[in-house]
């Protein structure tokens, strides 16, 4: 634990990492790729842990800091490469209309941009369709940028203001499920529904990282972790999909989630001697900004 608390209290310099997190994080960050491949069985298997292996490790190195500074440097660390990526990919729509179909009347540009504005506000990786307007396209891959965001402020107003962990998890309850039901008929900016759906996974990392879980997985729990990812393979009750709050079976879905990252995080321990998937790990945010782009 001595060596985990220096990660978490410093500012994560290079010598200052827990070599395994970046490990994990590299791991699910390939499987993101992956996922979107668009293969149906691929998916199934990723998207039961890859973005579940995130929150938790977000709530796993989450201060319980509500400081101004402590907002504005995870704003900095989230929003701005998302800010920038969202201007990045208006660019690049603006050249490619120009440049590529010839269209160089003002009202057709401006449209492009007005359009991409509107996805860039909306910050939905899947969902179209908002109330009754149908925009028809969605700003992809980085809506989880924003999606963290508005999870890690959650996960803080919690930790800071209600003093029992389980306190925390039955407040979040009826809102979670609330908040799934909505999803299906309104989208809300940001990604916000995605965020309160992450939320108690961030503060199940936070309770991780104060029990010292993470750090003592046996090779006994990864077997029953194990064994509980590939039911939820088999009976295809295993996905979770944050981006649009969907997912087969909420109580199944979770556990399995929950037992594959587990998982996961332990296989990186095993393999966090593994400098190319640490490296991936370190840089997750740019890769992640860079494949929305090589997807537009």
């Amino acid at each position: 634990m001595k060596e985990e608390m220096v990660y978490l209290e410093a500012n994560m310099g290079e010598k200052q990492r827990i070599q395994w997190i970046d490990v994990a994080k590299g791991i699910c960050m390939l499987c993101v790729i992956i996922g979107h491949s668009g293969i149906s069985s691929i998916k199934t298997i990723v998207f039961s842990f890859h973005l579940t292996v995130f929150f938790i490790l977000s709530g796993y190195t989450l201060k319980n800091d509500l400081s101004v500074e402590s907002l504005a440097k995870r704003f900095r660390s989230l929003m701005v490469p998302y800010f920038a990526t969202c201007m990045a990919v208006t660019a690049m729509d603006v050249a490619n209309q120009m440049l590529l179909n010839k269209v160089t009347a003002v009202k057709a540009i401006s449209e492009v941009v007005g359009m991409d504005l509107i996805r860039s506000f909306m910050a939905s990786g899947s969902v179209k369709t908002f109330g009754t307007v149908d925009i028809g396209t969605r700003i992809g891959a980085v809506w989880f940028l924003p999606a963290l965001f508005f999870a890690a402020l959650i996960a803080q107003v919690m930790i800071k203001y209600v003093d029992r962990a389980e306190k925390r998890y039955m407040i979040l309850f009826f809102p979670v499920l609330l908040n799934c039901y909505l999803a299906k008929f309104i989208w809300l900016p940001f990604s916000v529904q995605s965020a309160v759906l992450a939320a108690p996974l961030l503060l199940l990392g936070y309770d991780m990282k104060c029990n010292g879980t993470l750090s003592r997985i046996s090779l006994k729990n990864a077997a029953i972790c194990a064994s509980i990812f590939a039911v939820g393979i088999i009976t295809k009750k295993s996905p979770v999909y944050y981006v649009s709050t969907g997912m087969p079976d909420y109580a199944q879905s979770m556990v399995c989630a929950v037992a594959s990252s587990l998982l996961i995080i332990y296989i990186a321990q095993k393999l966090q001697k593994v400098r190319v998937l640490a490296w991936i790990g370190r840089n997750s945010l740019y890769i992640l900004c860079i494949h929305l782009f090589e997807m537009e």
